[in-house]
């Protein structure tokens, strides 16, 4: 079976709408700061000044025979359970050519979990320093203490050729996984070594006992020259932060729909919105056919927000007594380039056929303000 390095979970659309600012601020020195502006479609630059006065310098390093590592700026914020901050790789031998992966990130002892990052989790790390940035989700923190831990390999192999590399990425498509393994553990015997599209090593081993580090140094083509941890403590701005609070209707109500707004605010680094809908089992119907599978729909940000990943929490519709239908769900949408007074709430719903309607007659605009 493949294997893929999973420490973090990427949002790709976020990563997608954001390298280009990403690439720009390499080109001109990267802040951290750079994480929390973006420029609209409209040509109109947001900034989230909010999160942006809360950043801080970090005096944290590392450093060995073969690399230098820095932590440079960071913000967390234990009550919205959210962290971000910027680093830069350094190598230390010219010529050599490493890949860095990164085995373990924790805020206040919690993992993790959702986030967006750039040259952070796996990368090769060749003469010229890599910057890296991440804004992570860090549900359950319960402290200041951050601690991040990373694997350095030196390569010793040769990358495959172009054409190679194609050859592999057609098996990869096919996913005919026994021959793809096979192919590779054969280039692998040989010195050689396949980059993905996307960047990463491609690794093939079930060994359970193996971290992905070991697995690549078992290839013979890697040497594991180093692990690290380092740990700083992160100045906490749960305190300072403020939220924007919900100001408008309870309640939307359309044709055979309504939704409750139970909760929602505008915080530092993310909106929440906490909602109830219910369904006459008429409209479910319409929307989701007459099988008895449950629905499925999302709910995403428009306006300043449509850029921003967003996840929601939810056990799914019930059918009530009367036959209607109900879902409570949680939404959280981060990292924030602004701190928004209006977000429109856009719903799409799945149809027997797979397809999504986008329900743009059913307009929902949460408004906020400082309290």
């Amino acid at each position: 079976m493949k294997r893929k390095h999973t420490v973090t979970l990427v949002a790709a659309a976020l990563i997608a709408a954001l390298l280009c600012g990403t690439a720009l601020a390499a080109a001109t020195g990267f802040s951290l700061r750079d994480m929390f502006s973006q420029m609209d479609a409209d040509g109109v630059t947001r900034v989230n000044e909010a999160a942006i006065s809360h950043i801080r310098a970090v005096d944290c390093r590392y450093e060995s025979e073969d690399v230098l590592y820095t932590v440079d700026e960071c913000l967390y914020n234990s009550r919205e359970e959210t962290l971000a901050l910027s680093a830069t790789f350094t190598s230390k031998v010219p010529g050599n050519r490493y890949y860095i992966l990164l085995e373990r990130l924790t805020a206040g002892g919690a993992h993790q979990n959702g986030a967006y990052e750039y040259k952070l989790t796996e990368f090769f790390l060749e003469d010229a320093p890599v910057n890296s940035f991440c804004t992570a989700f860090v549900p359950g923190t319960t402290g200041p203490d951050v601690t991040i831990s990373y694997a350095v390999l030196k390569l010793t192999g040769t990358i495959v050729s172009d054409e190679e590399a194609q050859a592999l990425w057609a098996i990869d498509r096919e996913k005919d996984w026994d021959v793809y393994a096979a192919r590779l553990a054969e280039l692998n015997a040989n010195g050689f070594v396949y980059v993905e599209p996307d960047g990463t090593v491609a690794c093939t081993t079930d060994t359970p006992d193996f971290s992905y580090a070991d697995a690549l140094a078992a290839t013979g083509c890697f040497e594991l020259t180093d692990r690290f941890t380092v740990t700083f403590k992160a100045d906490d701005s749960a305190d300072d932060i403020e939220t924007l609070v919900y100001t408008g209707p309870a309640v939307f109500e359309f044709d055979g729909a309504k939704f409750e707004i139970l909760s929602a605010e505008v915080g530092e680094s993310r909106a929440t919105v906490d909602l109830r809908a219910t369904l006459t089992d008429e409209t479910y119907r319409a929307w989701f056919g007459e099988s008895d599978s449950l629905g499925g729909w999302s709910m995403r940000a428009g306006g300043e927000l449509e850029l921003v990943s967003g996840h929601g929490i939810t056990d799914g519709f019930t059918q009530n007594a009367d036959g209607s239908w109900t879902i409570t769900e949680e939404y959280t949408f981060g990292m924030l380039y602004s701190q928004p007074t209006e977000i429109p709430l856009i719903l799409e719903t799945v149809n027997p056929d797979g397809t999504v309607t986008t329900h743009s007659d059913m307009p929902i605009t949460l408004t906020f303000a400082r309290k």
